[in-house]
């Protein structure tokens, strides 16, 4: 078995964090995942927390003996199931893999909220992955779980650097967008002092 913690800051707001996460793919930064199909959202009248199943598409270069023992192909898919608590301000995403499930499992848990230190401005981001290989040979199991580790740790990177990129195009949209709006309540005001009212 192995295991992988990460945790990270952005410089974003909880809000900004969690919005980003939902449009973070496609993204040149991460071509390996390749599709994200939403299964299903919905929102307990409850809590008001916002419940979502995801199937996500990736390509992995798999070894190709890997491929010729054990069958299959490049293509991965991964089930994803999250809890965005925004009365918490906590979102939390489950994942585990659906191909090659037999041989190798991987479990990962991902949680955004509000830093300790910061909690307006900056968004703490907690990573834990659990690789547990079921092949009964030790030396491949260990290859398997290594493999696994060493491909989440670079991808975990990848996602980082996504979402920074997706953060920082919402964060430029919107000064366009405020700049248009002041342009044009400025541009309003103008017309309004040469125009007297009837």
């Amino acid at each position: 078995m192995r295991w992988f913690l990460n945790s990270h800051f952005f410089n974003h707001a909880w809000e900004a964090v969690s919005s980003a996460n939902w449009i973070k793919y496609p993204n040149e930064v991460t071509p390996h995942v390749i599709h994200v199909d939403y299964l299903s959202r919905r929102v307990d009248p409850t809590t008001g927390v916002l419940h979502t199943e995801r199937l996500i598409t990736c390509r992995q270069n798999v070894p190709d003996f890997i491929l010729r023992l054990i069958g299959g192909s490049n293509e991965a898919y991964i089930y994803e199931r999250s809890e965005c608590d925004p009365q918490k301000r906590v979102l939390t995403l489950r994942t585990q893999n659906l191909t090659f499930c037999t041989l190798m499992s991987v479990e990962e848990t991902c949680v955004y909220s509000p830093s300790p230190s910061d909690p307006e401005r900056e968004t703490q981001f907690t990573q834990e992955v659990r690789i547990d290989s079921f092949n009964g040979w030790a030396t491949i199991r260990n290859y398997l779980e290594d493999f696994g580790l060493e491909r989440f740790k670079s991808n975990a990177i990848k996602g980082k650097l996504a979402l920074e990129q997706t953060l920082a195009k919402i964060c430029h949209e919107t000064k366009e967008v405020l700049s248009s709006a002041t342009e044009m309540c400025q541009k309003a005001a103008t017309c309004a002092q040469q125009k007297p009212c009837n």
